[in-house]
C-alpha cells in the first residue's frame, strides 16, 4: 500500500478480503484453530475460504470447483427469472428465447471456461443446466433424446462448448504478440512463431526469476491436465494448439495493426482446424 499511497491511490478498506495461500506442508494439521485475521485502519478481517477477484472465485487449493458452483447458481437464478418471459407455449419465440441463452445464460455459466477447467463432476452439473435450457428455447418434451434436444434447440451441449472456448483461446494466444497480449510471454523459446524474442522488456517477470514450477513449459509437453498446484493454467493452451498447427513451420502472428502470415500456414486453415 505505500507504494499506492506515494501515487494517490486509494483503496476501499471495508471491501478488503483475506485469503491465505499455503502450500501443504505449510498448513495446520486437521483440528488446529483457524488462521488468525489481519488488522488493517483499525477493522478485523478474518480470512475467508474463497475469494472473488475480477469475477474470478479462488480457493486455497486453486481448484475450480469454488468458481463454477458459483458461476451455475448465477446462472440458474438468470435462467429462472428469464423463463418468466417466454412460458411454454407462450410468450418469445424460439428464436428471441435461442438469443438469450446464447447472448446472457450460456456466458454467464461459462465465464473463465477458456482457461480454468471444471472437475467432470461440476461439468456433468453444467451439462445438465444446458439441457435445461435446450429444453426450454426449443420447446421440446422431456423424453426427448438429448441430440435431438441440441439439434432442435440449435445451442451446442455444454460438454462441447467447453473445449471448443479453450481451443479459441489457444488460437487467440499462439497468434498473439506479447505487446497485444502480455499472456504469449509465457510461450516456450521454442515455440515455432515468427517472433525472434517472445518477451520484450517489460515482460520479462513473466518468464524469467520465477520458481521451477511456474517457468513456461514446451509446447509439446503432452500433458492435458496439469496440477494447478505446480503450473500455470495458461501453460496447458499451447499443448492444445498442437494439432492445431500439425507439421506447418510458423504459427501466424495476429496484431491490432498488422496480420503477418507464414507462407507454410495458411490463416483461413487454421480457422477452419479450430
Amino acid at each position: 500500500m505505500a507504494p499506492a499511497s506515494a501515487r494517490e491511490v486509494g483503496f476501499s478498506v471495508p471491501k478488503t478480503k483475506l485469503i491465505h495461500w499455503r502450500t501443504p506442508l505449510q498448513r495446520e494439521p486437521p483440528g488446529s484453530p483457524a488462521p488468525p485475521p489481519i488488522c488493517l485502519d483499525g477493522q478485523v478481517f478474518p480470512p475467508l475460504p474463497c475469494v472473488r477477484w475480477l469475477g474470478y472465485w479462488f480457493a486455497p487449493n486453486l481448484a475450480s470447483s469454488a468458481h463454477f458452483s458459483k458461476r451455475l447458481r448465477l446462472a440458474q437464478r438468470a435462467f429462472a427469472t428469464v423463463k418468466r418471459l417466454s412460458p411454454p407455449g407462450s410468450g418469445l419465440s424460439p428464436h428471441l428465447a435461442h438469443r438469450l441463452a446464447i447472448s446472457l445464460l450460456l456466458p454467464n455459466l461459462l465465464y473463465i471456461a477458456n482457461l480454468m477447467v471444471p472437475s467432470r463432476g461440476m461439468l456433468t452439473k453444467m451439462d445438465v443446466y444446458g439441457r435445461q435450457v435446450q429444453r426450454w428455447v426449443s420447446n421440446c418434451f422431456r423424453s426427448t433424446p438429448i441430440p435431438v434436444l441440441a439439434a432442435e434447440a440449435g445451442i451446442p451441449p455444454v460438454l462441447a462448448i467447453v473445449p471448443h472456448k479453450r481451443r479459441m483461446a489457444a488460437l487467440s494466444l499462439i497468434c498473439a504478440a506479447p505487446t497485444v497480449n502480455p499472456a504469449a510471454c509465457r510461450l516456450c523459446p521454442t515455440f515455432p512463431s515468427l517472433l525472434k524474442y517472445r518477451a520484450p522488456d517489460s515482460y520479462r517477470a513473466l518468464c524469467t526469476r520465477l520458481p521451477p514450477n511456474v517457468i513456461p513449459l514446451s509446447w509439446k509437453t503432452n500433458c492435458p491436465h496439469l496440477n494447478v498446484k505446480s503450473h500455470l493454467p495458461v501453460d496447458e493452451l499451447p499443448n492444445l494448439a498442437r494439432p492445431i498447427l500439425g507439421t506447418r513451420s510458423f504459427a501466424p502472428l495476429a496484431r491490432a495493426d498488422l496480420l503477418l502470415e507464414a507462407p507454410s500456414l495458411p490463416l483461413h486453415n487454421t480457422m477452419t482446424n479450430v
